[in-house]
């Protein structure tokens, strides 16, 4: 079983106290290779409605959304804190929550549109933050897919007291650090930092395994020289988790501060910036310790589950199990879980590299690259110096001089 503790934080100080087919619970069907870092993020507070919100009583949420290989479904998990002082009549203070578009941060959602993705509200108690991981699904996805690229799709919360809506952010493509955490014997775990494309804000997701327990009553540090980090404070998030096996169980923490010196010493870190002090990730619970630097995350990557091997990473992305061997080190039949595998080959950008061309090259078509590439906004226009993934089919990889590698 995992532990799985998110983190959701505004370096800004001020926090105010479609058609889905398909909505899965996360009930052990969603435990496959997870990406190393969720494809899509978004920040949620009262503050970013473009109407007045009356009497909030939800103070904050946090959304992560994770694109399925095959890019026809996502993975949501999505959180909300409730106000301390918050007085509800009702636990059902959520009336609907969802994807909307297309929209700017200063626009509503079409009048002819309705929700595109219907997630499933929650129940809410006064100074908790609760949380849910779905599944979901929607004959529309390509084109949401698109608007969240285009940062052009926003998570709504409505409830009894806003009925046009009490919580609002803008789905972007977050930046992302990342730790592969160790500790005593086999104590092993991964911590991601996301960061909103505006870098105002951050957000950690931490996952340890294989004992659920071993971080309660925790805590997670951040250090580094200059300037020194304080420790996170715990608090619980209230969430309820039936694992159909005993090695699916699941158990939701939450850390939740505002302090700009930990954006400050991440952006550092986002930067490369080879002179900044660096920052180390340590997570305690259950007299246990687990810590590892805190470094760029690395692209084309997934986390092994206590189910996964190279067999199941290899189905997931239509290859096979010697490619994906190729891309990693040791034993094929040896792994730990939430240890990071690369399903497909890192390709840095180069002057005049488009993605049809790249696509011709290693023998993709245009929709097998974006299902590998599900962030990136346009194939067609891609930056130099970035990093995109490639699955070759090599029996249609071409080299330098237009000939196939492999002859027929």
């Amino acid at each position: 079983s995992w532990s799985i503790i998110v983190v959701m934080v505004s370096s800004m100080g001020r926090l105010r106290g479609g058609v889905c087919l398909l909505v899965i619970l996360c009930l052990g069907g969603c435990r496959s290779t997870a990406a190393t870092c969720a494809t899509f993020a978004a920040w949620l507070s009262p503050a970013k409605h473009i109407h007045t919100v009356n009497n909030a009583k939800l103070t904050r949420g946090f959304v992560a959304i994770t694109v399925a290989p095959d890019m026809e479904s996502v993975e949501v998990n999505w959180q909300v804190t409730a106000d301390q002082a918050a007085a509800f009549a009702t636990p059902n203070y959520i009336t609907s929550v969802g994807v909307y578009g297309p929209a700017s941060t200063t626009q509503v959602k079409p009048s002819t549109r309705g929700v595109l993705l219907d997630f499933q509200t929650l129940t809410v108690t006064a100074g908790q933050t609760s949380s849910i991981r779905l599944r979901l699904t929607s004959p529309e996805l390509p084109t949401i897919l698109q608007f969240m690229r285009e940062g052009m799709a926003y998570v709504n919360v409505a409830t009894v007291d806003n009925d046009q809506g009490e919580l609002r952010g803008q789905i972007s493509v977050p930046h992302c650090l990342e730790a592969q955490l160790e500790g005593a014997g086999t104590s092993r775990g991964f911590a991601n930092v996301l960061i909103s494309g505006s870098e105002t804000e951050y957000a950690v997701l931490t996952q340890a395994a294989p004992d659920a327990s071993v971080l309660t009553g925790g805590g997670i540090t951040f250090t580094s020289a200059v300037p020194a980090l304080p420790v996170i404070s715990l608090t619980t998030i209230n969430a309820e988790w039936s694992p159909l096996r005993p090695n699916e169980g699941q158990a939701y923490d939450a850390w939740l501060t505002i302090d700009a010196r930990h954006l400050d010493a991440f952006k550092h870190v986002l930067a490369g910036n080879a002179a900044a002090p660096q920052v180390t990730v340590s997570v305690m619970g259950g007299g246990v310790t687990m810590q590892a630097m805190l470094m760029g995350a690395k692209g084309c990557r997934k986390l092994m589950s206590a189910e996964d091997s190279l067999f199941t990473i290899a189905r997931a992305h239509r290859s096979d199990w010697l490619t994906v061997w190729s891309m990693n080190e040791g034993q094929p039949d040896r792994r730990h879980t939430l240890e990071p595998k690369y399903f497909a080959h890192p390709l840095e950008v180069s002057l005049g590299d488009s993605g049809d061309a790249i696509a011709r090259r290693f023998g993709m078509t245009h929709k097998e690259l974006q299902m590998v590439n599900p962030s990136v906004m346009d194939l067609a226009s891609l930056t130099v110096g970035s990093t995109i993934c490639v699955l070759p089919n090599w029996q249609e990889t071409v080299g330098g001089n237009g000939r196939k590698i492999c002859a027929d």
